[in-house]
């Protein structure tokens, strides 16, 4: 269902707005000798301009980046070379995208969420000991690095292990709204983010998303054509997706327990029996995943720039 809403943000402002990037995807099918988040697109690492998309807006408090074990020291290095002032911390993600964006969820709530909390006493858990849950924080408990949302990384910070204590949720910690958006979308606009901020703040789930414009067809193995999909009711998932934060960890939770593997946010929101919201994203919002993909980026590029 689509939530259309251009209308005024300044009450969302009232809300903190956190921002998970998973960045840990290979790139395999890139055929390059570095992973997607190091490609540059006119000189600049895509994950520079993924980060700096919601580091400048106005409405995000922190941002969580997500990486690979084997990439998290030259996202380290990055990090400190731009000193993002909203980059809160770097977490080491899991073997899918899913299992990286539990463990973000995990180090947000221990290293960033739970430190802005007044008082054990102002809080309530929601959750049983993280520890208990399957590959939950087994990497953070090595390396994650948590830098301090509003500050600048420093080396002091590298290593900071992430512990396995109770989650608590503050009221405050309630009413947050957390986007997840793919490291790969480097496109991103501030218009996307406002309408997937208020899509979230009106709708409690929501996501950026475009309306197919190809038919669709349903087909069988052998290539039979089974149906043909109704288009007007069809839309393509983009990023950010997200909702109010107890609502997503909840829903993630739920999804490792029952062993559910989504094919993006929204759909592990769904099968948690939240109901959820598209809202317009962009054709410049594209995920960079084949050579081809890297021609329309530069082309995005020119056109962004004229």
């Amino acid at each position: 269902m689509i939530f259309e809403s251009d209308a005024d943000m300044s009450h969302t402002r009232k809300r903190k707005v956190y921002v998970l990037i998973p960045a840990a995807g290979s790139g395999s099918r890139m055929n390059l000798p570095v992973n997607k988040p190091f490609i540059e697109i006119d000189g600049v690492p895509v994950i520079c301009r993924t980060v700096e998309a919601f580091n400048s807006h106005p409405d995000v408090s922190g941002i969580v980046i997500i990486t690979s074990e084997a990439d998290y020291d030259r996202i380290c290095q990055i990090a400190k070379q731009n000193e993002w002032m909203k980059l809160a911390g770097i977490a080491i993600g899991g073997q899918t995208r899913q299992a990286s964006v539990f463990k973000g969820l995990q180090f947000m709530y221990e290293h960033i969420l739970t430190a802005e909390q007044p008082s054990q006493s102002d809080s309530h858990i929601f959750t049983q000991n993280c520890a208990a849950e399957p590959s939950f924080s087994e990497s953070g408990d090595r390396k994650s690095n948590s830098m301090g949302a509003g500050r600048e990384s420093n080396s002091s910070d590298i290593g900071r292990k992430s512990g396995g204590a109770s989650v608590l949720v503050s009221e405050q910690t309630d009413d947050s709204v957390v986007l997840v958006h793919d490291g790969a979308r480097c496109f991103i606009s501030h218009e996307v983010i406002d309408r997937v901020i208020r899509g979230i703040s009106e709708k409690q789930a929501c996501g950026a998303a475009m309306p197919v414009k190809e038919t669709i067809k349903n087909v069988g193995d052998n290539g039979c054509i089974l149906s043909t999909l109704e288009r007007k009711t069809l839309w393509s998932m983009q990023t950010p997706q997200g909702a109010f934060c107890r609502t997503l960890i909840q829903a993630y939770r739920h999804a490792s327990q029952k062993n559910f593997e989504g094919t993006d946010d929204l759909s592990v929101l769904e099968f948690f029996g939240v109901q959820t919201y598209v809202t317009e994203g962009s054709d410049f919002n594209i995920k960079l995943t084949t050579p081809f993909d890297l021609l329309l980026a530069e082309q995005i590029l020119c056109q962004m720039k004229a």
